[in-house]
C-alpha cells in the first residue's frame, strides 16, 4: 500500500520477491503516475523480477491510498507455452507494439519483427500467412485480450502448416495419373 504521494506505508511479499524491507518510493513509477492522475485502476508492462515475469497493478482506494501489487505470471506463461501448434508452432503474448512480453523470448519461439506484428495486430483478431520470421515464412493467428494492451499470438512455420494439404494434393495427382 502506498500513500497519495507514492510512498509505501504497508509492505508484504514473498521473500523471493522482496527487494528490500524498507519502504520504497513508487511516485516515479509510470503506472502509479497515470493512476494517481486519472483515478482508474491500471497495470504496467510485464518485466523481469529475479528471473520471474511480473507486472504491477495500481489500484486507487477510497482512502486516497493506492494498492500497488506485483503479479507473478510465470504459471500462466508456462501454460501458454506448453502446447505446440503442429510440430514447432508456438503460442506467445505480445503487446500492442508487437513486442514479445517478458518470458516469451525463448530460442524455440519464432521471431517476428515488432513492426511486422504491429501491422497485423488490428481489431479483435484474425489470421495471416506469409509472415516473415527469423527462420522463414510463418502463418499465425491472433486475438486481442480484452482490458489489456496485449494479444495472444500463434505462430507456425508456413511449410509445416500447409504440409498436409500439399501431401493430399500430391496423392490426388498420383491417383489421377
Amino acid at each position: 500500500v502506498t500513500d497519495q504521494n507514492g510512498k509505501e506505508t504497508v509492505k508484504a511479499a514473498s521473500s523471493k520477491f522482496i527487494v528490500e524491507m524498507n519502504p520504497r518510493d513508487r511516485s516515479k513509477d509510470p503506472t502509479f503516475m497515470e493512476v494517481s492522475e486519472n483515478g482508474l485502476v491500471d497495470f504496467g508492462p510485464v518485466h523481469d523480477l529475479g528471473g520471474v515475469p511480473v507486472f504491477n497493478v495500481v489500484y486507487p482506494m477510497k482512502t486516497g491510498d493506492f494498492a500497488f501489487l506485483t503479479v507473478n505470471v510465470s504459471g500462466l506463461w508456462k501454460k501458454l507455452q506448453s502446447p505446440k501448434i503442429g510440430k514447432t508452432g508456438r503460442i506467445a503474448v505480445v503487446d500492442d507494439k508487437g513486442n514479445y512480453l517478458t518470458g516469451f523470448e525463448g530460442d524455440d519461439m519464432p521471431k517476428v519483427a515488432p513492426a511486422v506484428l504491429t501491422k497485423l495486430l488490428t481489431g479483435e483478431g484474425g489470421s495471416e500467412d506469409g509472415i516473415p520470421g527469423d527462420k522463414g515464412k510463418l502463418v499465425g493467428g491472433f486475438r486481442y485480450i480484452p482490458s489489456t494492451k496485449w494479444y495472444v499470438l500463434t505462430l507456425q512455420p508456413q511449410d509445416e502448416a500447409f504440409l498436409a494439404a500439399s501431401q493430399m494434393t500430391l496423392q490426388v495427382t498420383i491417383f489421377i495419373l
